[in-house]
């Protein structure tokens, strides 16, 4: 029993010892390898929608001269990420978090 003992203080002994993690910072979550790779993959993802949308315009300025015609290009390429953005902001979550 007495070896039991020794050893359970010799652990809570060097449980106090060990090192106190630092205070998280602002890059404390990119410690985290999922975090990291989400946080990389939105904005590249935002990027690539941004590069379709110039591309669209672009040959479509080549196929019609008409203003118009690009417009309804950039409106088609971008109407579903509003809309979709819209719903999330109306999600149960989104109305309790901003509350």
């Amino acid at each position: 029993m007495g070896g039991y003992l020794a050893k359970s203080a010799n652990m809570m002994r060097h449980e106090a010892n060990k090192p106190v993690s630092p205070a998280p910072g602002i890059f404390s979550p990119l410690r985290f390898a999922v975090f990291r790779r989400i946080w990389t993959a939105s904005p590249l993802s935002n990027l690539g929608l941004l590069v379709l949308g110039v591309g669209a315009a672009w040959a479509m300025t080549k196929i019609s001269s008409s203003t118009g015609m690009v417009a309804l290009v950039q409106t088609s390429l971008m109407l579903p990420v509003a809309l979709v953005s819209n719903q999330l902001a109306r999600s149960p979550i989104c109305l309790i978090g901003g509350s």
